[in-house]
């Protein structure tokens, strides 16, 4: 049987594929809250479910995401970026009385009404008072302080807003942002007061490893030394006389 002859620029197109891919999406958490029936509801309204969504995402100086467990390398720089609150879908709400204005709330300064979504004809009413349709029924969130905090054994070396991050030594880094306790509002459909709810403190953390040597990193095609040296070491002990890698 006579084998075919792989060259290098295969095998890494080939691993590309088959390997674990770790840079893959962002990291989240979600925070939900019911008021039901047997615990009043919002107090003299509607019975309702909240929920949040924060995310965060950690990236190497190639723009490779980082998750849990990933390695990074001593002058690899780090890129902690934080919940921009731009995506309102991250807040909905869920009225047990089938209102019109679920699902989704919004993030606004202040957990404020947002009057843009309401539309009012001065003295359009039959007795000429204004006349006004559109969502009254809203839910708002005051987008929270985030924090980042670094721990572990390894050593960074941060900006002041601890965003960008040069590994400096060695060891595992702990990382963490802190999205602080916040305020939102749930706006009723019948136009009386507003309730708050208050979003307790929430934490997205990140675990990483940080070495000395070269990671093992696969990012479009672009495979680390290691890699190399393995296939060396996979192509002269193993299948020896069948397979050849070409420098």
């Amino acid at each position: 049987m006579k084998y075919k002859s792989l060259t290098l620029t295969y095998i890494l197109f080939f691993l590309c594929f088959i390997l674990p891919v770790e840079y893959v999406s962002a990291k989240s958490i979600t925070y939900s809250v019911s008021y039901l029936e047997n615990d009043g509801c919002i107090p003299g309204n509607d019975c309702l479910t909240v929920t949040i969504i924060y995310t965060s995402q950690v990236t190497n100086q190639d723009g490779g995401v980082l998750n849990d467990g990933n390695s990074v390398r001593v002058g690899d720089v780090i890129t902690f970026t934080k919940d921009d609150f731009s995506h309102n879908t991250q807040t909905s709400f869920f009225n047990r009385k089938g209102a019109p204005g679920s699902p989704y709330g919004q993030w606004r300064e202040g957990a404020t009404f947002d009057n843009s979504l309401i539309d009012c004809i001065v003295g359009g009413g039959p007795d000429g008072e204004d006349l006004c349709t559109g969502q009254f029924e809203q839910y708002s969130v005051d987008p929270p302080i985030i924090t980042i905090t670094h721990g572990g054994t390894a050593g960074l070396s941060c900006n002041g807003s601890k965003t960008t991050c040069t590994v400096t030594s060695a060891g595992s880094i702990l990382s963490s942002f802190v999205m602080a306790s916040t305020l939102s509002a749930y706006y009723p459909e019948s136009r009386g007061n507003p309730y708050s709810i208050t979003i307790p403190q929430q934490t997205i953390s990140y675990n990483l490893v940080a070495t000395e040597g070269a990671a093992i990193r696969v990012w479009f095609g672009y495979v680390d030394t290691i890699i190399y040296s393995l296939l060396k070491v996979f192509s002269n002990n193993v299948f020896a006389g069948s397979l050849q890698l070409n420098d």
